[in-house]
């Protein structure tokens, strides 16, 4: 009873402030109704502003995933999954009607056909009937078949694979096949063997041997330079400075005459510089020098070849003692020789021994190799001679 005498109380309260405030009461509640309505509007512009904003955000991105899908819904439309045919089971065909020939297309199955192995296939046949479709003993039987129409082809697979096996050889897999053709092909296209030749490098040459080398080619053509670098990488080679100084006592004698006198001096044992300088300067006209250099050999044995030069230079430069002498030792050497003898005569004649003289003329014409000249020489010489004896 308190609690609804309390609320009659706090009822009549309310009232009579309505009573005393009805302006306040009346001004207050238009205004917050206002106030609420206006809020919902905001509201509701706010979240459209906020979902045209996200609409606007996350319009590209779907964009590209709807590209990235599309291609591949093309693909899965182009390339479907590929339909593996089955041939239907043959049905009798009632009475009164005629079979259809064209059977209608089974839809495939995505799920993997499994394969039989080898031996339920040698033993099955391609066309076989169900049991439940064969026909029944009392059924009637099927009316005739139309034209075009085949019966279904059995195949026996165990039959194909004997016949198969039995055909096929076994090979070795690591050997490959070869036919007759191929055998022949290989044989005449093999490469010989190439012939194998053996090349002998030439040995490096030594300064000695380029030099040797080098003489030869300047004495066989003629050439000064080739002499001068055969004696530049071996100055022993006096053979090679002889024929320089030769050939030089035609072009420059004094060159010539230089360097002979500077090898003899180096070399003095050996003798054919003095000797070829006496030539060289005889040439020239220089016969005092050319006496000198021939006096330092006068005492000198030589060899046939060197005799003989030493006895023409010395009769030309009336040295007729030491000639008299090379050209008996000639003589003496190679008697058949008739011009030994014909030197001796007239270093004997010169000097005044005129019955040696003459005994070395007979001999000279009794060898028969002088010229018509040197014989008709000889014979007047003679009788002069005879004469005068």
């Amino acid at each position: 009873m308190s609690v609804i005498n309390k609320m009659l109380k706090d009822l009549d309260q309310q009232q009579r402030q309505r009573i005393l405030q009805p302006n306040l009461a009346s001004a207050t509640l238009p205004h917050q109704g206002q106030n609420k309505r206006s809020g919902w509007w905001w509201i509701l512009l706010l979240s459209l502003v906020l979902t045209l904003v996200i609409w606007v955000g996350l319009w590209p991105r779907l964009q590209v995933r709807l590209a990235d899908n599309s291609p591949q819904q093309g693909v899965e439309a182009v390339n479907p999954m590929p339909v593996v045919p089955t041939e239907a089971p043959a049905v009798a065909s009632e009475p009164g009607t005629t079979p259809d020939v064209e059977a209608a297309p089974i839809e495939a199955q995505p799920e993997p056909v499994p394969q039989p192995e080898p031996e339920a296939l040698a033993h099955s046949t391609v066309a076989e009937l169900p049991p439940e479709i064969k026909a029944a003993p009392g059924a009637p039987e099927p009316l005739a078949k139309p034209k075009g129409v085949t019966e279904p082809v059995t195949l026996d697979l165990a039959s194909t694979q004997t016949n198969g096996v039995e055909e096929v050889e076994t090979t070795d897999v690591d050997e490959p096949l070869r036919s007759p053709q191929t055998e022949e092909t290989a044989q005449v296209t093999e490469p010989k063997p190439k012939r194998q030749v053996m090349v002998v490098a030439p040995a490096k040459l030594s300064h000695k041997q380029q030099a040797q080398a080098l003489y030869q080619q300047g004495k066989e053509q003629q050439d000064t330079d080739a002499l001068r670098q055969a004696l530049a990488l071996d100055a022993s080679l006096h053979q090679a400075r002889v024929l320089l100084a030769q050939r030089l006592a035609v072009s420059d004698p004094g060159e010539a005459l230089v360097i002979l006198a500077e090898a003899s001096r180096r070399w003095p044992g050996e003798l054919d510089y003095p000797l070829t300088a006496a030539e060289v300067a005889l040439g020239s006209g220089a016969r005092e020098q050319a006496a000198l250099w021939l006096g330092q050999l006068n005492q000198q044995p030589l060899s046939l070849p060197m005799m003989a030069r030493r006895a023409d230079l010395a009769r030309e430069l009336s040295m007729l003692t030491l000639a008299v002498n090379d050209y008996r030792g000639l003589a003496n050497a190679d008697p058949r020789q008739g011009r030994w003898w014909l030197g001796l005569a007239h270093s004997l004649d010169r000097l005044g021994n005129y019955g040696e003289a003459a005994s070395a003329y007979r001999q000279a014409l009794s060898t028969r190799t002088l010229s018509d000249s040197a014989r008709r020489y000889i014979e007047q010489r003679l009788q002069q001679l005879g004469d005068a004896g």
